[in-house]
């Protein structure tokens, strides 16, 4: 069972019932930690142990063959943003979900960060070379108690997703945190 509930009603449902809990990527990494210590707190006071719950972030994902060239488009793509359009969009979800409400009252008014949440949603956003984008999974998995991510892509298409997967899985192989679906049977 997945859970994206923030409220604390949210949060206790979770700790009662969910196998993964999402954590918003534009969360500080200092908000997800206590939010993680929250869960794990609640998860006991539901009479289950700490870690029953796994956690996942947003990321936002890009990867080029170099940095240079990773950057150059992350740059293209930012600068290219509708502003008026990704105020709209910051506007309505803060509106919306109570969390991203109190994540992006501080952002409303940056130019620059709301060009960011327009390319990436809102997630964390990982654009560089492979060894750079696996390396920044990697700090998630150790610093934030990190087992999944829920990937999205600012350009939109089966090369961007196959290039992650070309260039970026063998890596985090090799590191420990993946494993091949034909290695673990097609499973989960």
């Amino acid at each position: 069972i997945f859970s994206a509930g923030a409220s604390p009603g949210g949060r206790r449902f979770a700790a009662r019932n969910a196998d993964w809990m999402f954590i918003p990527g534009r969360m500080s990494r200092a908000d997800a930690t206590e939010r993680i210590a929250q869960i794990r707190e609640q998860c006991v006071l539901a009479g289950r142990p700490a870690h029953s719950v796994k956690f996942m972030r947003h990321v936002s994902m890009l990867v080029r063959e170099t940095a240079h060239e990773a950057r150059r488009v992350s740059d293209w793509i930012t600068s290219a943003i509708d502003l008026p359009a990704a105020r709209a969009y910051v506007k309505s979800i803060s509106q919306n979900i109570s969390t991203y409400g109190d994540i992006y009252k501080q952002y409303a008014t940056d130019d620059d960060v709301v060009r960011v949440i327009g390319v990436s949603s809102g997630a964390i956003r990982i654009h560089g070379a492979p060894q750079q984008v696996a390396e920044q999974i990697k700090e998630l998995y150790d610093t934030q108690e990190c087992r999944g991510i829920a990937l999205t892509f600012p350009l939109w298409h089966v090369e961007e997703i196959t290039r992650f997967g070309r260039l970026v899985l063998p890596i985090l192989e090799e590191m420990g945190l993946w494993v091949s679906p034909h290695k673990r049977g097609w499973s989960w």
